[in-house]
């Protein structure tokens, strides 16, 4: 199995990459026939340290991005995710050659759907131009953040795309 390990505004210690791999490995060794590679992305973004891994399986990706204040926390809230991900993909799996009623199968989209959205909140919408907006999201550490555009008066969603370049979202409703 190739594990990648990249490291952006972190110096990655030998104690880092071998945390990091060991946790993978274990995590991994009932796949380690299926897994084409591990991508390990650990940065540092301000106060916060971010960590990000994608397991790419032969027609499957699975990933997960967990964002801390200390990098081991991180690692360890991205692998327990992964852990879920990986342990639904082998059930996935075991029950791929029977046959199901439609209610099962019904029951399992439904389930699925539910998983997809894990945090839920409600926030005003502010008036801001798209400078502010830009320091309002670098200040909160989100890789996005929505605002009523002071210039235009329509619903803008600024995001951090991932090569660190941002993006403006007009919203027509």
């Amino acid at each position: 199995m190739q594990i990648n390990i990249t490291a952006r505004n972190v110096k990655l210690t030998k104690a880092i990459r071998d945390y990091v791999s060991k946790k993978v490995e274990k995590m991994t060794r009932f796949l380690e026939n299926q897994i084409i590679n591990v991508q390990i992305k650990l940065e540092v973004e301000k106060y916060t340290q971010i960590a990000e891994i994608k397991i790419h399986i032969e027609g499957h990706v699975l990933k997960a991005r967990e964002v801390s204040t200390d990098i081991y926390a991180a690692i360890d809230l991205t692998i327990d995710k992964l852990e879920r991900q990986v342990n639904k993909f082998k059930e996935i799996q075991k029950g791929h050659h029977k046959k199901h009623s439609v209610k099962e199968d019904e029951y399992f989209v439904q389930d699925t759907l539910v998983n997809v959205i894990e945090e839920a909140e409600k926030q005003d919408l502010k008036i801001f131009t798209p400078k502010q907006a830009l320091n309002e999201m670098d200040a909160s550490g989100r890789t996005f953040f929505a605002f009523l555009n002071s210039r235009t008066e329509k619903v803008n969603i600024i995001y951090r795309a991932d090569k660190g370049a941002n993006g403006l979202v007009e919203l027509n409703y």
